[in-house]
C-alpha cells in the first residue's frame, strides 16, 4: 500500500517545486532576505525527499549508503543556513563564503536521487 503513495508523493513534490520555482531569478540577482527564502525552502525540500526516499522498504545497500552520505550534507547545511538567515534577519551580510558552501551543499544534496 505504501509503495503506491510514494511515487504520488515525488510527484506532487516535483510539481510543487517545480511551481514554486518557476520564476525565479538567478540566485546572482537575488538579495539577501531572497537568498535565505530560497535557501530555506531548497533545504525543505530536500529534507522532504531524504524522508521520502528512506522511507522506502526495499532499498539497496548503495541506495542506502547515498542516503546515510545525503543524511550527512543535510545536516552540514542546515546550520550554515540558519546562520545565513540569522545575519540576513540582523540587517548584516553574510560572507560570499558562507554563501558558496550553501549552494555547494544543495546542489550536492539535489544530485543524490535512488532510482528505483
Amino acid at each position: 500500500m505504501i509503495r503506491k503513495f510514494i511515487p504520488i508523493g515525488l510527484i506532487a513534490l516535483m510539481v510543487i517545486g517545480a511551481c514554486t520555482f518557476d520564476n525565479l531569478k538567478p540566485v546572482s540577482e537575488m538579495t539577501p532576505k531572497e537568498k535565505a527564502a530560497f535557501f530555506m525552502a531548497m533545504y525543505n525540500a530536500q529534507d522532504i525527499n531524504y524522508r521520502t526516499m528512506a522511507a522506502m522498504p526495499n532499498l539497496t545497500e548503495p541506495q542506502k549508503e547515498m542516503m546515510r552520505e545525503k543524511k550527512m550534507v543535510l545536516t552540514q547545511v542546515y546550520p550554515l543556513i540558519s546562520v545565513y538567515v540569522s545575519y540576513v534577519d540582523q540587517g548584516a551580510a553574510p560572507s560570499p563564503e558562507t554563501e558558496r558552501l550553501i549552494v555547494e551543499n544543495l546542489d550536492r544534496a539535489a544530485a543524490m536521487v535512488v532510482n528505483q
